[in-house]
This record gives C-alpha cells, sequence and structure tokens, in this order.
C-alpha cells in the first residue's frame, strides 16, 4: 500500500519516557520490566484516544524477544482480544518479504538485477516499455510503472471486480510510463505485484509456496503467510475503520489476490525476528543484504533512502532500515535499529486512527532506546535558504508547495482543506513540524540548486518528491 501523505492528530506521551528509563546499572530483568509497563501505558492511551480496535507490539533486543504483546480488540463482534499470537494484514510490509524472494533468485543466478522485465515476463503488455525496465528499478521504485492502485482501488472495491493478475496487466497495457526508467523515484505497487509473477515464471511455483519454501520457513516465521480468512480463524484480525469516533468494518483492510506489494498476514514477533533473520539465516548472501538496505541513487547524485524493498532513516541519529504498510494511515511497521541491536514491529487493525502503527512504533523506539521525548529547535534559515527551498515539488501521487512568509518555510497542498504547515528549521538543509516532532523534511541539492526533498514520518522514509519549480519568495 502506498505511504500516507497527510496526517493528522498528536502523538501520545504523558511522561511515559520517564517511566521506561531506568538508572544506569539496572538489572536487565527490572529493566524489561519498566518497558513493558511503559508500553502498556502507551497501548492503552492509544487505545483510549482512538478510535483503535487493537493492536500488538513486539520487541526484539539482540535475539531475545523482551517484549510480545496484544491490547484492545482483533475482532469486536466475535469478541477476540488481540494478543501476542494475533495476526494481522502487514500490507506494504509484504515488500520486504517479496524482496528477500527476488534477491534469492538472485543469489542463485536464476535472474540478474540487471535483467529487463520483458524478457522474465512473458505476460507483460507492452514490450517496450519491459526492454527498458530492470529488476532493479522495479525493487526500488524507480521504474516509471503507474500505481496501480492510485486510480483503481477504490473502484475495484466499489463495483466488486476483484483484483487480478489480468487486470493488473491491462491496466498497464496502454499507459506511458510516468517518467524514464532510473531517472526518478515514485511509490509504485504495480513494480511488487509484477515482481511476484516474475518469481512464478522463473521458478514454476506459486509466489506463496516460493515464499514459504525458500525464504518464510528457513526465516523461521511460522506465522507468515498469504492472507486468508480461514487460516487460523480464531487468531485473525478483523480490519477497522475509525469514522465519526466510532468504527465500521473496512474493506481496504484485506485485499484479495494482492500479490507481491501485499497480502500477507503475520504476527508482530515475527516482523521483530525478520531483520536479524535475515541477516543470520544464509536465507540471502552477504552481498544481497547489503544491496537490499543500500540508498537508491539517482541521476544528478541524489540518494534516497529507499533500498530494494527496504525504507530506511534515521530517529535522532540512530540508523534504522525496515518496512511500512497501510492505506489512509499505517496498519504495520517494522523498524531495525541496528546499532541498538533493537528490533520493534507495530501491527494495528483500524485504519483512519490519529494513533498509527508508525506513530506509536517511534514512540515505543524512543522507549526502548531511552532516547526522551523529540525535540525540536527553530534556528533562524537565511534569506537564501528560503528562496532555494521555495518552489513546488511532486512525484506521480501528488505535490506539494513549498513558500516562504514571514522569515519561515511553510508547506501546504495545493487545493487540500489544511491551512499551510510552519516548518521549523533544524540545519543541514532539515526542517521539522511542531505537530508530529520526529517527521522532517530534507531537501536535496545539486549543482547548486535544490533538486528535490525527501520526507520522514518518525525517522522513516516516505516519499520523495523532484523539484517541478524553483525560487519562488
Amino acid at each position: 500500500m502506498r505511504p500516507a501523505v497527510e496526517r493528522g492528530g498528536l502523538p501520545v506521551w504523558a511522561g511515559l519516557v520517564l517511566a521506561a528509563c531506568t538508572a544506569s546499572g539496572t538489572a536487565p530483568d527490572a529493566e524489561d520490566v519498566a518497558l513493558g509497563a511503559a508500553v502498556d501505558a502507551l497501548a492503552e492511551q492509544a487505545l483510549a484516544g482512538g478510535p483503535i480496535a487493537g493492536l500488538s507490539v513486539a520487541v526484539l533486543r539482540g535475539d531475545v524477544l523482551v517484549l510480545n504483546e496484544g491490547y484492545g480488540a482483533a475482532d469486536r463482534e466475535r469478541g477476540i482480544a488481540a494478543t501476542a499470537d494475533t495476526v494481522y494484514d502487514i500490507a506494504s510490509v509484504s515488500k520486504l518479504l517479496t524482496a528477500a524472494a527476488v534477491l534469492r533468485l538472485v543469489d542463485e543466478r536464476l535472474v540478474r538485477l540487471d535483467d529487463d522485465v520483458a524478457s522474465l515476463l512473458a505476460a507483460f503488455p507492452n514490450r517496450d516499455q519491459g526492454r527498458r525496465i530492470t529488476l532493479q528499478q522495479l525493487l526500488s521504485h524507480t521504474s516509471g510503472l503507474a500505481d496501480y492502485e492510485e486510480a483503481d482501488t477504490e473502484r475495484v472495491l466499489a463495483d466488486g471486480t476483484p483484483l487480478t493478475t489480468a487486470f493488473v496487466l491491462e491496466f498497464l497495457r496502454d499507459r506511458p510510463l510516468e517518467f524514464e526508467p532510473g531517472s526518478r523515484w515514485s511509490y509504485s505497487n504495480t513494480g511488487f505485484y509484477l515482481l511476484a509473477l516474475v518469481v512464478e515464471q522463473v521458478t514454476g511455483r506459486s509466489f506463496g509456496d516460493y515464499l514459504r519454501e525458500e525464504v518464510t520457513m528457513p526465516l523461521g516465521l511460522a506465522a507468515t503467510f498469504p492472507c486468508d480468512d480461514d487460516r487460523l480463524p480464531d487468531r485473525r484480525a478483523r480490519g477497522y475503520r475509525a469514522r465519526d469516533g466510532g468504527l465500521v468494518p473496512s474493506l481496504l483492510y484485506a485485499l484479495p489476490d494482492l500479490l507481491g506489494d501485499g497480502g500477507l498476514c503475520s504476527t508482530a514477533a515475527d516482523l521483530a525476528r525478520l531483520p536479524t533473520a535475515l541477516q543470520n539465516s544464509g536465507v540471502l548472501s552477504k552481498a544481497s543484504l547489503e544491496r537490499m538496505r543500500a540508498r537508491t541513487r539517482l541521476p544528478g547524485g541524489v540518494a534516497v533512502d529507499y533500498g530494494l524493498g527496504v525504507r530506511r532513516g534515521t530517529l535522532d541519529g540512530r540508523p534504522l532500515w525496515g518496512h511500512t504498510g497501510g492505506q489512509q494511515t499505517y496498519w504495520s511497521t517494522v523498524a531495525a535499529y541496528p546499532r541498538d541491536g533493537v528490533t520493534i514491529a507495530v501491527l494495528v487493525n483500524t485504519d483512519g486512527a490519529p494513533e498509527d502503527a508508525l506513530t506509536i512504533e517511534g514512540n515505543v523506539a524512543r522507549l526502548v532506546l531511552g532516547l526522551g521525548a523529540a525535540q525540536l529547535r527553530e534556528l533562524a534559515p537565511s534569506r537564501a535558504e528560503l528562496r532555494a527551498c521555495s518552489g513546488r515539488y511532486g512525484n506521480a501521487a501528488d505535490s506539494i508547495r513549498i513558500f516562504s512568509e514571514g522569515g519561515r518555510l511553510l508547506r501546504e497542498v495545493p487545493g487540500g482543506n489544511r491551512a499551510p504547515l510552519p516548518l521549523l528549521y533544524q540545519g543541514n538543509g532539515a526542517w521539522g513540524r511542531a505537530d508530529y516532532p520526529m517527521d522532517r523534511l530534507v531537501f536535496h541539492t545539486a549543482g547548486g540548486r535544490t533538486v528535490g526533498l525527501s520526507e520522514y514520518y518518525n525517522g522513516v522514509f516516505a516519499t520523495y518528491r523532484h523539484a517541478l519549480s524553483g525560487g519562488e519568495d
């Protein structure tokens, strides 16, 4: 699923960080008890401030699962509570596993990253386009292919048309590329749907079978599989949407027949184990794992914090990698902090809630890492900095306008119903926002001019927009 672009609401804190920041020298068990109590309180506040039906949180430190809990309801109608064993739709976190499946094929020398799509996928409808698009470009969202979900997901749901391979391929048949492959970055679920089809064509197995036999089972992820309402029904979270202060069943929560870009279900514990398992299991070579986690470089030298099926970022200077998933808001987040030996996974079964999985993960991370509440400075930008950042920035999904007023920089969505958002200068091309103090906008320059910007939510890379115009004041 595509990343949410606009968000509302405030993170819950209420002094919880202090509860988990124990004094130096405290025994590990006591630290974990304090952490558990603080996360319990944070989750309960998120539920109370919802509406949120249920959520599960897992924290791995080293190779030990120090926290694994569920809160609220997995299925309100059946009276099933959310627990540590609840299975959720992980949405676009599935892309991590799809990328691992493709890189497994690379390690087996069945495909190469520079292979073109036309040579690997006989059903690809536009052969000229397919010859110009590589596997690496599909994996890094630099293919130029339109995102089928941007235009058609709502229609498919509304009229009952099933999401099928034929539907996705027909969507692409006469549709031009949105940019020359490799020249820009724009999130496209289409690319990952095609990657699953490539896996099937190359191996002669269903994507689900290949993923289970070559990736999830060797990684030890026994509770990770293609979503199936008939599998583990008493552990399966039902999806909800927050609406008018209440909850209604969500059609967007579990689209049938998703491949590659979503469609997998898992537990918080399995997701928390995933990064360490990729590191230690031998499922991927060291070279493939490093390439998976490396930045994507665009022409002109811009390095985008997305690898191959991996979102990157930093939280208060601590590197992280993982992925997010959802629709209007995030249902799922997994974030590994390699310098700290910590991985956190959060799963939520409610779309549109003010506290989504990414926000909760960021709050939990601050508890686990003992960071304290996020702090924002407000440095005084120069007139030249204000001028350099001002302009319009866009990708295939949307555009935003950045402009200066009264010595400050503001962000707005043209045609949107929100007032322009003031940005606070943090130095080194980075800007923050008071309502989400962990978020950042980072402007990229090349050849003495601003060429694009990256947005980070709670430290996690969300999207890149290239400059459509500049020099406004």
